[in-house]
C-alpha cells in the first residue's frame, strides 16, 4: 500500500513538473504496487489477520529525486526484502504466499529496470526512450512497455485481461 501511494503522489509531482512520460510510468507502478498489496492482503485474511488502514504520509520531491528514491527502494525489495519473504514463504509451504511473494519479487526486477530507464531518459534529456503505454497484468502486476505474448510471462494471466496505461 505504502508503495502504490508513493507511486500515485510521485506521479503527480511528475506530471506538475511536464515529465507526462515518467508520471506515466509512476502511474503504473503505483497501480501494479497496488496488485501486490491486494495480493498479500487476500493472504492476510484468509489467515484471519485483521489488516489495518493504511494512510502513509509521502515525502515528495523533485522527479528527479524521486526517481532516485524509487530505484533505491526497488533495489532494497530485490536485495532485501522480497527473497526473505521468498524464503520465509518456501519454509512455511504456504503455495499462495510463494505465488504472491515470487510475483512481487519477479516485479520488483521490472520496475527497477524501468526506473533506471526514466533516470537515463531524463539525464539525456530523451524522453522518447520511454514508453507512451504500459500494459498491466492484473493478476500479478507484471508491466509491459508494449503488447506482448498471448500470456503472462509470470502468471499466465491472458493479454486480453490486461489493463493499458497511456
Amino acid at each position: 500500500s505504502y508503495a502504490s501511494a508513493k507511486y500515485a503522489a510521485y506521479s503527480e509531482q511528475a506530471q506538475n513538473e511536464g515529465q507526462y512520460e515518467i508520471a506515466l510510468l509512476f502511474k503504473a507502478l503505483s497501480k501494479a504496487s497496488a496488485i501486490h498489496a491486494k495480493n498479500h492482503k487476500a493472504i492476510l485474511v484468509e489467515a484471519g489477520e485483521t489488516i489495518p488502514e493504511v494512510n502513509p504520509k509521502i515525502k515528495v520531491n523533485s522527479t528527479k529525486e524521486n526517481l532516485k528514491r524509487a530505484l533505491a527502494y526497488e533495489n532494497d525489495q530485490v536485495t532485501n526484502m522480497y527473497p526473505l519473504f521468498v524464503i520465509d514463504a518456501n519454509r512455511a509451504q504456504h503455495q499462495l504466499s510463494r505465488k504472491s511473494m515470487n510475483f512481487a519479487y519477479l516485479n520488483s526486477h521490472k520496475d527497477k529496470a524501468l526506473i533506471q530507464k526514466a533516470i537515463d531518459a531524463m539525464e539525456s534529456n530523451d524522453m522518447e526512450l520511454l514508453a507512451a503505454t504500459y500494459f498491466l497484468c492484473p493478476e500479478c502486476g507484471n508491466l509491459y512497455e508494449h503488447e506482448v505474448h498471448p500470456f503472462c510471462q509470470f502468471c499466465e494471466e491472458p493479454i486480453k485481461n490486461y489493463t493499458r496505461s497511456s
